[in-house]
């Protein structure tokens, strides 16, 4: 495949917010998915706090987002960020699911499954191949069962 046939970060790509559900049950439509979704540092850190139960911090997620990923998903219940996803990629063909966050509020409304679905739609428009992911043990349902990954060997080595 050539290179021209990869998108860049920041190249345009058709957004989607119609992804149908995987294992049949509601979606909640009327909050509003788009790829490449207007964010801020604080939006995205208040939401990771909540997702990650940790303290908000004050992290710069636009330098790296608008750089260094392939994009990333968005999604707005009216005004308010209520979902995220981080598509990183090596340039080729793997692109990574990373930091997937729904607002607590809005849980098990379909929200994380739709994130989940257009970066999947946008990684493969975008040339990859391989969508990977790694997550906690209490996801695994919603990995596996809900958006489709199959399960896979893996490693993992703690550097701090």
């Amino acid at each position: 495949m050539s290179n021209d046939a990869h998108l860049a970060p920041g190249d345009p790509t058709p957004a989607s917010d119609n992804a149908a559900p995987i294992d049949g049950t509601a979606t909640d439509n009327s909050v509003a998915v788009e790829w490449r979704g207007r964010v801020t540092d604080d939006e995205i850190n208040v939401l990771h706090a909540e997702a990650f139960e940790h303290r908000v911090l004050d992290d710069d997620w636009l330098t790296p987002l608008t750089t260094l990923s392939l994009g990333w998903v968005t999604a707005r219940d009216e005004d308010e960020l209520v979902g995220f996803v981080n598509v990183i990629w090596d340039g080729g063909v793997h692109a990574f699911i990373e930091d997937t966050a729904v607002a607590e509020r809005v849980r098990r409304r379909g929200i994380g499954r739709r994130l989940i679905a257009v970066a999947r739609e946008n990684a493969t428009a975008a040339g990859c191949e391989w969508l990977h992911v790694d997550f906690d043990d209490h996801l695994r349902s919603f990995y596996f069962d809900a958006c489709g990954f199959a399960p896979t060997n893996a490693g993992l080595m703690r550097l701090k």
